[in-house]
């Protein structure tokens, strides 16, 4: 039996449709305010947000779903590894532009990583480094009108992608020289007074010893006179496994000057 609404019901019907839209309206702008308050005070700060429409589902997509402990890097690659990624959907490092001299530094970072972040994919070995904050928390962006990003002449990408924090681990750029040179990082202003005077960081000796005043790296609110700047003004480094394709927002080509 074929059922019809009578002139009463449709009225009903019409009402109560008018009520689940309003509803819905309120649910998004509470929504979106909601979302305005993270982009300016909290770890979504600069992120764009797109609404969806209530006729779909009263929701936000942050540009592939950022989450909202996502952090926004950039990372320049030559354009071999540029070319790869994209064919393989994932920028990996192969780790044969590492500094035999620096070896020590890179497997120690590595240990970290696996401490602080996790054990990284199968497969993969190396970390990938990009910039969080390449000279200080006005310009994060890496200036490509400097030198020194690649050898001269050859050509590069900056990739900028959005990542996991819990995927990375940041550290301050500048003392991140203390674990390539193998020097003690000093901690107070007397051992750095000390080190100043023998013209050599070696205030103390012995590997666990070292090792553990690098740790320092990691607290990027920490500074020191003489050693480390406050964080709004340093270059704070990233260390990742891997960056899926998925999460790349940009890439410009470019060559290194």
């Amino acid at each position: 039996m074929e059922s019809r609404l009578v002139p009463g019901e449709i009225e009903h019907a019409i009402w109560i449709s008018t009520a689940i839209a309003a509803a819905a309206a309120s649910v998004l702008a509470a929504l979106t305010f909601r979302v305005q308050r993270l982009m300016t005070a909290g770890p979504l700060r600069g992120v764009t947000v797109a609404m969806l429409a209530v006729g779909d589902y009263v929701g936000c997509d942050l540009g592939r779903v950022i989450e909202a402990s996502a952090m926004i890097l950039w990372t320049i690659q030559h354009e071999g590894a540029w070319q790869r990624a994209q064919r393989s959907g994932l920028l990996r490092a192969d780790g044969r532009r590492h500094w035999r001299s620096s070896r020590e530094a890179y497997r120690w970072i590595g240990w970290e990583m696996r401490r602080r972040i996790g054990e990284p994919p199968l497969g993969v070995r190396y970390p990938v480094w990009a910039w969080f904050q390449y000279e200080n928390e006005r310009s994060k962006r890496p200036d490509l009108r400097r030198s020194a990003h690649s050898p001269s002449g050859t050509r590069a990408v900056l990739i900028e992608f959005d990542i996991a924090e819990a995927q990375v681990l940041l550290s301050d750029f500048d003392l991140w020289h203390y674990v390539l040179n193998q020097w003690y990082l000093p901690q107070t202003a007397r051992e750095a007074a000390d080190a100043f005077e023998d013209d050599a960081v070696t205030v103390a000796s012995g590997t666990q010893t070292r090792e553990a005043s690098w740790q320092s790296i990691f607290d990027l609110d920490w500074s020191l006179t003489d050693i480390s700047v406050p964080r709004p003004s340093k270059s704070i480094q990233a260390t990742l496994w891997q960056v899926p394709l998925s999460s790349v927002r940009s890439a410009k080509p470019f060559r290194a000057g």
